[in-house]
């Protein structure tokens, strides 16, 4: 399983995410159907789309209104995105 799938998992698994698609729209800002593709051809996360999902995860967690299983999954989620840009393509993201 990529870190793509495996993020994917962790958010559903906590409803954090309702579906593929808003996971693609919401989380990665791309098209709807981006996920199912990148998953089809056993792909991981671009640079750029790594760098989104950190962006719309730290704005989730500003919200006052998640639950702590939530909180907990996007974190976990944040962390291992942060730490796959870093050692992957030594790239820090500040947020």
């Amino acid at each position: 399983m990529t870190l793509l799938e495996n993020t994917y998992k962790t958010l559903n698994e906590q409803n954090v995410v309702h579906s593929r698609e808003h996971f693609s729209e919401h989380f990665l800002k791309r098209n709807k159907n981006w996920y199912a593709y990148q998953t089809h051809k056993n792909r991981d996360f671009s640079l750029p789309t790594a760098v989104k999902f950190v962006g719309a995860v730290t704005e989730m967690l500003n919200k006052s209104d998640i639950d702590d299983a939530s909180k907990r999954a996007l974190l976990h989620s944040k962390n291992s995105i942060t730490h796959y840009l870093q050692n992957s393509h030594n790239v820090f993201v500040v947020t």
